[in-house]
C-alpha cells in the first residue's frame, strides 16, 4: 500500500525539524521544498497543516510556516 504524498512530505518535514536541520523560526518555504521532495506544492501544504496541528510549525495567514521554536532534539514518544 502506498504512503499518501502528504503524509509522506509530513514525515520528512517532523524529522528535519526535530533534528534541528530545520531551525527554530527558519522559514519553511512551499515551492522549494516541493522541488526538493520531487512533490507538487498541495500535499505540502497539506503536510504544513498536518504539523501545525502536531504544534510543530505555527502558521500564521499568508506569512507562511516556520520551524517551530524550542521543539529542536525534541523526540516524539
Amino acid at each position: 500500500m502506498r504512503v499518501p504524498e502528504s503524509e509522506r512530505v509530513a514525515a520528512h518535514l517532523r524529522e528535519a525539524i526535530l533534528s534541528g536541520a530545520i531551525a527554530p523560526g527558519e522559514r519553511i518555504r512551499q515551492e522549494e521544498l516541493a522541488e526538493r521532495l520531487g512533490a507538487s506544492r498541495l500535499p505540502v501544504r497539506e503536510a504544513l497543516r498536518m504539523l501545525a496541528a502536531e504544534g510543530l510549525t505555527p502558521s500564521t495567514t499568508r506569512a507562511g510556516a516556520r520551524g517551530c521554536p524550542g521543539l529542536a532534539g525534541t523526540r516524539w514518544t
